[in-house]
């Protein structure tokens, strides 16, 4: 199972289920979710589960989702459960290098200073029926924004 702080709920896959908990019915939910690439997502259903963690014991609901992905730890779980921080094992990927790459390629870009872009013109081209949208931020789980503070 992953965390994913990204993820408001905590979702498996079809095959998960089956596998694990088909012996629990799931029940309807009227939640749809979007992926991080802005693509909607409607659940199969939910179940409630046993969440054991160091201690804790909670009944949490998990939601199956058609895709094959994995197993994610969401942001409602993180409310509930309390994880100890440190003992957590980061995962990286080999998209690292490439960003570290890009990162010292471009540093002046990514300081902590204000920069300035100077003899830039650009031009936005919008359809001409077309009616503007707003789009909220999203925002990052108190609890994690703590410990990321604290770092």
């Amino acid at each position: 199972m992953g965390l994913d702080t990204g993820s408001a709920v905590s979702v498996m896959s079809e095959g998960v289920y089956l596998e694990y908990l088909c012996h629990i019915p799931l029940k309807d939910t009227p939640l749809k979710l979007r992926t991080y690439t802005g693509e909607s997502v409607k659940p199969l259903g939910f179940c409630y589960v046993t969440v054991q963690y160091q201690g804790q014991s909670k009944e949490l609901p998990i939601y199956v989702v058609r895709n094959e992905g994995p197993t994610l730890f969401g942001r409602e779980w993180l409310e509930t459960i309390h994880l100890n921080w440190p003992l957590l094992r980061l995962e990286t990927s080999d998209t690292i290098p490439a960003l570290e790459e890009v990162l010292s390629k471009h540093a002046s870009v990514f300081s902590q200073s204000s920069g300035k872009m100077k003899n830039i013109q650009a031009r936005i081209q919008v359809k001409e029926n077309v009616r503007p949208r707003f789009w909220k931020a999203c925002p990052v789980a108190r609890l994690v924004s703590q410990q990321w503070m604290k770092h």
